[in-house]
């Protein structure tokens, strides 16, 4: 006859001891809890890498299409607008060969837009890249731009910068 369960150990019999079980559940949950903090960790990792890939992309976008806006700029027409706490943060600019009118600049819900204007047309504004705290811009002595896009999220600074030269 077949016995099942918890049988005292003795003469003939078989089973498991109390103690031998209160061991067993005891290293199953050492085990499970080391296990379930290197999983947590790991999600952890990870989704601060997929916050920091979307940040870059964003910043990456913006300087993208900020560089490919500025080289189709005339260089006489280029003016770099600054705010009263100092710094270039915006830039105007006139297409070569055309009376179209550029600004590029960072509104406060963190957008970075482009606003043309054609002649006797109202500003037309289209959106670049989205979480961008800070543009700053800088004009160098040879005449080359470079470009700075900042993000600051959750603690971290993210920043790209690159110089381009306006014109063709």
């Amino acid at each position: 006859m077949l016995q099942f369960g918890i049988i005292p150990k003795g003469k003939g019999s078989w089973g498991f001891t109390l103690l031998e079980i209160l061991l067993v559940i005891c290293v199953t949950g050492v085990l499970y809890i080391g296990f379930f903090n290197f999983f947590l960790e790991s999600v952890n990792f990870f989704y601060g890498l997929n916050i920091r890939s979307e940040v870059i992309h964003q910043l990456r976008s913006g300087i993208e299409s900020m560089a490919g806006e500025l080289q189709k700029a005339h260089p006489a027409s280029i003016s770099l607008l600054e705010l009263e706490t100092g710094g270039y943060t915006q830039i105007q600019f006139y297409e070569y060969g055309s009376a179209d009118q550029y600004w590029l600049y960072v509104n406060s819900s963190g957008s970075l837009i482009r606003a043309v204007r054609k002649p006797g047309l109202s500003w037309g504004r289209t959106v670049l890249a989205v979480d961008v705290d800070k543009l700053y811009l800088e004009m160098t002595k040879s005449g080359l731009i470079q470009l700075e896009l900042v993000n600051l999220k959750k603690g971290s600074r993210y920043a790209l910068t690159t110089i381009i030269s306006a014109g063709f």
